[in-house]
């Protein structure tokens, strides 16, 4: 069966590597861009560029900390899907707003002589900052719809990680919606077992 738990923690990996990229090519493009002298004065930064910046950075920040949480410390309700899914959330509208609004000046350096490079470099950021868009997305949207189909929407399940949603089923999905799992951390705890009645002997 398809192994959800891996997935996502892969993304999330992938991710922070890849705000990592993000970041180190716009902080190429702003030193680019601040080395140019505009209107007689020297470049002060680009707004929407600082942005995509702080977004990288956030995210580098915030999956780096769930990582630890994740492989470390598995069932801490940091990293629990509620927690996960509203800052991923954020996340993903503040890249798609900074990503978006750098898009915007994609081609416009076409009308300065000289600004090839600058040009190439704030493709390539915008480019990078999409795909991490993306990979937001991907994360979002699985683990709330697999939780949500397979889980159910009540406040014991969102207060567990996504992981341990899934333990004891080597990170697949285990039955139908509704349906009680493993004891332990992550059981949703839909049902619970009921004990066998004593039995007491006719005298």
């Amino acid at each position: 069966m398809f192994n959800y738990s891996l997935t996502v923690t892969i993304l999330k990996i992938a991710t922070l590597f890849w705000a990592l990229l993000v970041m180190a090519v716009d902080a190429a493009f702003i030193a680019k861009f601040n080395s140019y002298v505009w209107y007689g004065q020297t470049g002060s930064g680009f707004s929407a560029s600082n942005a995509v910046i702080a977004c990288a950075i956030f995210t580098m920040v915030y999956l780096g900390v769930a990582l630890y949480f994740i492989f470390f410390v598995p069932a801490h309700v940091l990293i629990s899907v509620m927690v996960d899914t509203i800052c991923i959330g954020f996340l993903f509208i503040f890249a798609i707003g900074s990503v978006g609004a750098l898009s915007s000046y994609v081609g416009w350096w076409g009308n300065f002589t000289g600004t090839s490079t600058l040009g190439s470099l704030l493709d390539a950021t915008v480019g990078l900052g999409w795909v991490m868009v993306f990979l937001l997305l991907a994360i979002l949207l699985i683990e709330v719809i697999v939780t949500l189909v397979n889980y159910g929407g009540s406040l014991d399940t969102w207060k567990t990680p996504f992981n341990e949603l899934l333990v004891g089923s080597g990170g697949s999905l285990r039955g139908a919606r509704g349906t009680k799992v493993e004891s332990g951390v992550g059981a949703p705890a839909m049902q619970q077992a009921q004990a066998p009645a004593p039995v007491t002997s006719a005298v």
